[in-house]
């Protein structure tokens, strides 16, 4: 029996909020942005909190980095996860909303984060020249709080695709801003 629309919509959700839990294929995700001169920009970023209800997505980042400042404004982005193991790729946009460090959202996460983590902070601005790999000094690891954001995405799309030999599948939803999700299967 073939899955319903919203069976797959559901899945794919569910699929998103297990890969925030811990070792999975779609814990880390591409996200892509215009870039300040206007090509596109694309990283890899760990998903670290899925809100199903909310078709929301959170990342970590470095303020001083350049994502942060593509993510001002409009906030446009592209969210690309591939999971080789099961075939499926998701493809979300939507926009990006910054909490910066002064934030209660950003003050929970880096409460939660490791100290190991801390340090990836604490250092210079990502983007910066160094005389040679790993000769960045470090600072402790609350140096870093400052310089600790979170991206938060809502998905406005969720375009899923599944592939298997002699069964490709595709589903697109739409999400309005207060509504469900209008849903259709389109062609591969």
């Amino acid at each position: 029996m073939s899955e319903s629309l919203a069976e797959v919509e559901a899945r794919a959700w569910a699929t998103l909020a297990e890969a925030a839990e811990g070792d999975h294929p779609l814990r880390i995700l591409t996200l892509a942005t215009l870039g300040g001169n206007g090509w596109p920009e694309a990283r890899s970023l760990v998903l670290r909190a899925v809100e199903t209800e909310a078709r929301r997505l959170e990342f970590h980042t470095d303020i001083r980095s350049a994502k942060w400042a593509e993510a001002a404004g409009e906030g446009r982005a592209t969210v690309l996860g591939w999971d080789a193991e099961s075939r499926q790729q998701l493809r979300l946009t939507g926009r990006l909303t910054r909490k910066g460090p002064e934030s209660a959202e950003a003050a929970r996460a880096w409460g939660a984060q490791s100290k190991w983590n801390h340090l990836t902070y604490s250092g210079p601005a990502p983007a910066t020249p160094l005389k040679a790999p790993g000769a960045a000094e470090e600072g402790t690891p609350e140096a870093g709080r400052d310089n600790f954001g979170l991206l938060l995405f809502e998905a406005l799309s969720l375009d899923w695709c599944q592939l298997e030999r002699g069964n490709n599948r595709r589903a697109f939803f739409s999400y309005e801003a207060g509504e469900g999700a209008t849903g259709s299967w389109v062609a591969t």
